[in-house]
């Protein structure tokens, strides 16, 4: 990518963290964070349909850690980083996980869950209890619920304890919907 075409990008997505810091992402409009990243409104059109695209790309790298949960390798090591990052992030983070955003990212989450679900063969007929994009959907609102309240608990585990059962908890749910592992009369 041209370092120019990154460096804008980059400060986009910086300058849309920083207004959330202080801003409901409803009020922030597209002026104001072109402005605070240095450029021209049609340079922000240039890199991005709107608003909401950018934020689902900003939220991606997270989103993209998260949802290898799905497909239980994500490495502990880059969950604890994806949640040390969540807390630096504070109130901004916790503000996109409370308001109409919430609804991108999740959606930015289940995209990337599926994904990987339609990489193992999950997305065929029979495979599973609910079609794909529905345990997508389930799963990534799950994580980012549980995010939510480890974020905001007043005893909140340590980032590796939660990290191991949010892991623990996603690939239950996964493998509690494959169609062939219903216990059945128990």
């Amino acid at each position: 990518m041209d370092q120019r075409v990154d460096r804008s990008r980059t400060a986009l997505k910086q300058a849309l963290f920083k207004l959330l810091r202080t801003r409901t992402y409803t009020s922030v409009t597209v002026e104001e964070i072109a402005q605070c990243a240095g450029v021209s409104r049609s340079t922000f059109y240039v890199h991005f349909k709107d608003k909401d695209a950018l934020l689902s790309e900003s939220a991606s790298k997270m989103t993209g850690l998260m949802s290898q949960l799905a497909l239980e390798i994500v490495p502990e090591e880059s969950l604890i980083m994806a949640l040390d990052h969540f807390i630096w992030a504070g109130d901004a983070a916790l503000a996109l996980m409370t308001s109409e955003a919430r609804a991108i990212i999740a959606a930015t989450l289940a995209s990337q869950i599926h994904s990987h679900l339609r990489a193992r063969g999950l997305h065929r007929q029979g495979r599973l209890l609910v079609p794909s994009p529905v345990l997508s959907a389930m799963l990534a609102d799950a994580i980012l619920a549980g995010v939510r309240m480890w974020m905001t608990s007043s005893k909140r585990l340590k980032p590796a304890d939660f990290a191991n059962a949010l892991a623990r908890q996603v690939g239950g749910m996964v493998k509690a919907s494959f169609a062939g592992m219903v216990n059945q009369g128990e």
